[in-house]
């Protein structure tokens, strides 16, 4: 819960510089192209260029500046996510309309990646498994949301991993993969990704994908992440599936539901 309400205030604090920034542009841009041509024209009404010409260049800066802006942002952020997945051989593409989508292969499974609003990043491999697991840390903020929907976390045997909460609809096929030594090491691992900005981390456990999920950033603007990192995530990943597919299939199984399958294809832009 510390964590949830460091994360509002930062929030908060990075709307209102946000604000100030905005306050600090547009006021005296519109001292200098409204009200001083306003006041010129107030006493010197024969010449209306002066105003019209001013107030003009004044809603053309306040029209086409937020749109500039935007576009700049999303072209350095695009050349900084270049940077970190195309020596991975991924290929990216616009996803959410300005955020990206890189897709490819890694030890023979599909991978996806999508960085979007949040900030979040989803990194998932391909898997034959139809089940679900949620995993995460103790003192994350959305086990009180589970708390609440009364849904009790499975309880691991592996002593390391005392501190991490499972939630999953095949319980005992689950306790049995994740009471592995190979599991728990690779679990803390994934948990522990992005810890320096990451503000929930999760490994989830889809029909058909495995997934490292890193969501909003707990410092006030920084968030990063390299290549080296996404390529240890994505192996770590890789290698969770191939030790959960090595055990008998899970006994209770789940499909893909409707709205997974639109957020994977997008369907619901077409």
């Amino acid at each position: 819960m510390v964590k949830l309400l460091r994360t509002l205030a930062n929030d908060s604090l990075r709307w209102l510089l946000v604000l100030a920034l905005s306050v600090l542009v547009v006021c005296p841009l519109s001292i200098i192209f409204l009200f001083i041509p306003l006041w010129w024209y107030n006493n010197h009404p024969s010449n209306e260029w002066v105003l019209i010409v001013p107030v003009s260049f004044f809603a053309l800066l306040l029209l086409a500046g937020g749109p500039a802006a935007i576009l700049l942002v999303n072209k350095r952020r695009k050349k900084w996510l270049d940077g970190v997945f195309t020596p991975l051989g991924l290929v990216g593409k616009p996803y959410l309309f300005n955020w990206w989508e890189y897709t490819g292969g890694m030890e023979g499974r599909e991978v996806n990646i999508r960085f979007y609003r949040g900030p979040t990043l989803d990194i998932s491999v391909r898997t034959g498994l139809q089940t679900r697991w949620g995993i995460t840390q103790a003192d994350q903020p959305g086990l009180y949301l589970a708390s609440m929907a009364n849904r009790q976390p499975v309880q691991l045997a592996h002593s390391a991993l005392r501190n991490l909460r499972v939630f999953a609809i095949d319980e005992p096929w689950t306790k049995m993969v994740l009471d592995s030594q190979e599991a728990g090491t690779l679990l803390l691992r994934l948990l522990g990704a992005g810890e320096s900005w990451a503000l929930l981390r999760h490994v989830i456990l889809l029909p058909g994908y495995m997934r490292l999920t890193l969501y909003r950033t707990k410092n006030l603007f920084e968030y990063s992440f390299t290549t080296a990192e996404v390529r240890q995530w994505l192996e770590d990943l890789s290698a969770l599936a191939r030790l959960a597919e090595s055990f008998p299939p899970p006994t209770v199984t789940a499909g893909e539901t409707r709205v997974e399958a639109a957020a994977r294809t997008e369907k619901y832009f077409r």
